[in-house]
Protein backbone atom coordinates (compact mmCIF):
# COMPACT_ATOMS: atom_id res chain seq x y z
CA UNK A 1 0.00 0.00 0.00
CA UNK A 2 1.25 3.46 -0.87
CA UNK A 3 1.19 6.15 1.79
CA UNK A 4 -0.15 9.54 0.76
CA UNK A 5 -0.37 12.83 2.64
CA UNK A 6 -2.84 15.69 2.34
CA UNK A 7 -2.38 19.16 3.84
CA UNK A 8 -5.31 21.26 4.98
CA UNK A 9 -5.84 24.66 6.54
CA UNK A 10 -8.60 23.23 8.75
CA UNK A 11 -9.19 20.04 10.73
CA UNK A 12 -10.64 17.09 8.82
CA UNK A 13 -11.96 13.64 9.68
CA UNK A 14 -13.62 10.66 8.04
CA UNK A 15 -14.01 10.74 4.28
CA UNK A 16 -13.07 13.74 2.20
CA UNK A 17 -14.88 14.10 -1.12
CA UNK A 18 -13.60 16.51 -3.76
CA UNK A 19 -15.69 19.55 -4.51
CA UNK A 20 -15.32 22.24 -7.17
CA UNK A 21 -12.24 24.33 -6.42
CA UNK A 22 -12.45 27.21 -8.87
CA UNK A 23 -13.71 29.60 -6.17
CA UNK A 24 -10.85 28.51 -3.90
CA UNK A 25 -8.36 29.04 -6.73
CA UNK A 26 -9.92 32.46 -7.46
CA UNK A 27 -9.57 33.50 -3.81
CA UNK A 28 -6.03 32.15 -3.55
CA UNK A 29 -4.57 33.38 -6.84
CA UNK A 30 -5.03 36.35 -9.09
CA UNK A 31 -6.67 35.99 -12.50
CA UNK A 32 -3.37 34.70 -13.93
CA UNK A 33 -3.47 31.71 -11.58
CA UNK A 34 -7.07 30.92 -12.46
CA UNK A 35 -6.26 31.20 -16.17
CA UNK A 36 -3.31 28.81 -15.73
CA UNK A 37 -5.57 26.25 -14.04
CA UNK A 38 -8.16 26.53 -16.82
CA UNK A 39 -5.41 26.24 -19.46
CA UNK A 40 -3.94 23.07 -17.87
CA UNK A 41 -7.45 21.66 -17.53
CA UNK A 42 -8.00 22.13 -21.26
CA UNK A 43 -5.47 19.36 -21.97
CA UNK A 44 -6.75 16.88 -19.36
CA UNK A 45 -7.43 13.36 -20.62
CA UNK A 46 -11.06 12.37 -20.04
CA UNK A 47 -9.95 9.54 -17.72
CA UNK A 48 -8.10 11.87 -15.33
CA UNK A 49 -9.66 13.66 -12.37
CA UNK A 50 -10.00 17.40 -12.80
CA UNK A 51 -7.54 19.69 -10.98
CA UNK A 52 -10.59 21.91 -10.46
CA UNK A 53 -12.37 19.15 -8.51
CA UNK A 54 -9.95 16.79 -6.81
CA UNK A 55 -8.07 16.01 -3.63
CA UNK A 56 -4.35 16.76 -3.94
CA UNK A 57 -1.90 14.41 -2.22
CA UNK A 58 1.83 13.82 -1.98
CA UNK A 59 3.81 10.67 -1.24
CA UNK A 60 6.45 12.83 0.44
CA UNK A 61 5.17 14.84 3.39
CA UNK A 62 8.02 17.33 3.02
CA UNK A 63 6.76 18.25 -0.48
CA UNK A 64 3.35 19.47 0.69
CA UNK A 65 4.50 23.06 1.07
CA UNK A 66 6.27 23.03 -2.31
CA UNK A 67 3.02 21.83 -3.87
CA UNK A 68 1.12 24.74 -2.33
CA UNK A 69 -0.68 22.74 0.36
CA UNK A 70 -1.27 24.07 3.84
CA UNK A 71 0.71 22.41 6.59
CA UNK A 72 -1.63 23.53 9.39
CA UNK A 73 -3.13 20.04 9.49
CA UNK A 74 -1.35 17.17 7.76
CA UNK A 75 -3.05 13.83 7.29
CA UNK A 76 -2.09 10.38 6.13
CA UNK A 77 -4.84 9.49 3.66
CA UNK A 78 -6.06 6.53 1.65
CA UNK A 79 -7.38 7.26 -1.86
CA UNK A 80 -10.87 5.90 -2.51
CA UNK A 81 -10.71 5.90 -6.28
CA UNK A 82 -8.57 6.39 -9.35
CA UNK A 83 -5.25 8.16 -8.64
CA UNK A 84 -3.14 9.96 -11.19
CA UNK A 85 0.44 11.15 -10.71
CA UNK A 86 1.73 14.40 -12.19
CA UNK A 87 5.00 16.29 -11.88
CA UNK A 88 4.13 19.76 -10.57
CA UNK A 89 7.28 21.06 -12.32
CA UNK A 90 5.28 21.15 -15.59
CA UNK A 91 2.98 23.76 -14.00
CA UNK A 92 5.95 25.67 -12.58
CA UNK A 93 7.25 25.98 -16.15
CA UNK A 94 3.84 27.27 -17.30
CA UNK A 95 4.02 29.85 -14.48
CA UNK A 96 7.37 30.97 -15.87
CA UNK A 97 5.81 31.63 -19.27
CA UNK A 98 3.02 33.69 -17.71
CA UNK A 99 5.36 35.72 -15.51
CA UNK A 100 7.53 36.50 -18.53
CA UNK A 101 4.44 38.11 -20.04
CA UNK A 102 3.86 35.55 -22.78
CA UNK A 103 0.44 34.24 -23.73
CA UNK A 104 -0.54 30.62 -23.13
CA UNK A 105 -3.20 30.28 -25.80
CA UNK A 106 -1.69 29.40 -29.16
CA UNK A 107 1.77 28.97 -27.61
CA UNK A 108 3.10 25.54 -28.72
CA UNK A 109 5.57 25.29 -25.82
CA UNK A 110 2.87 26.12 -23.26
CA UNK A 111 0.64 23.47 -24.84
CA UNK A 112 3.50 20.93 -24.64
CA UNK A 113 3.88 21.76 -20.94
CA UNK A 114 0.14 21.42 -20.26
CA UNK A 115 0.03 18.04 -22.02
CA UNK A 116 3.18 17.00 -20.18
CA UNK A 117 1.53 17.61 -16.81
CA UNK A 118 -1.00 14.88 -17.56
CA UNK A 119 1.61 12.46 -18.99
CA UNK A 120 2.78 10.78 -15.75
CA UNK A 121 6.33 11.74 -16.78
CA UNK A 122 8.83 14.01 -15.07
CA UNK A 123 9.35 17.44 -16.59
CA UNK A 124 12.63 17.54 -18.52
CA UNK A 125 12.76 21.36 -18.39
CA UNK A 126 12.83 21.55 -14.59
CA UNK A 127 16.02 22.43 -12.78
CA UNK A 128 14.93 20.32 -9.79
CA UNK A 129 17.02 17.27 -8.97
CA UNK A 130 13.89 15.11 -8.76
CA UNK A 131 10.26 15.29 -9.87
CA UNK A 132 7.78 17.07 -7.61
CA UNK A 133 5.02 14.45 -7.80
CA UNK A 134 1.50 15.36 -6.84
CA UNK A 135 -1.33 12.85 -6.86
CA UNK A 136 -4.95 13.64 -7.71
CA UNK A 137 -8.01 11.65 -6.71
CA UNK A 138 -11.73 12.25 -6.24
CA UNK A 139 -11.98 11.13 -2.60
CA UNK A 140 -9.84 10.01 0.33
CA UNK A 141 -10.30 8.50 3.73
CA UNK A 142 -8.43 10.21 6.54
CA UNK A 143 -6.27 7.57 8.27
CA UNK A 144 -4.43 9.69 10.83
CA UNK A 145 -3.29 13.20 11.57
CA UNK A 146 0.46 13.62 11.32
CA UNK A 147 1.70 15.69 14.25
CA UNK A 148 5.14 16.61 12.97
CA UNK A 149 6.32 16.43 9.38
CA UNK A 150 9.88 16.15 10.68
CA UNK A 151 9.13 12.77 12.26
CA UNK A 152 8.03 11.16 9.00
CA UNK A 153 10.41 9.05 6.97
CA UNK A 154 9.45 10.64 3.67
CA UNK A 155 9.93 9.21 0.22
CA UNK A 156 9.65 5.72 1.72
CA UNK A 157 6.73 3.72 0.42
CA UNK A 158 5.30 0.59 1.92
CA UNK A 159 4.59 -2.05 -0.66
Amino acid sequence: NDIFYHGSSKPLKGKLIAKPRLTEFSNRYDSKGVNIEKFIEGFKPSSSPSRLKCIFMSDNVKDLNLLGASENYVYEVKPLGNVIRADFAWIQEVLGIVFEGELLSGNPFAEELAKGYWSNKSCPYSDRSRPLWEYLTAAVEINAQVNSINNIKSSKRRR
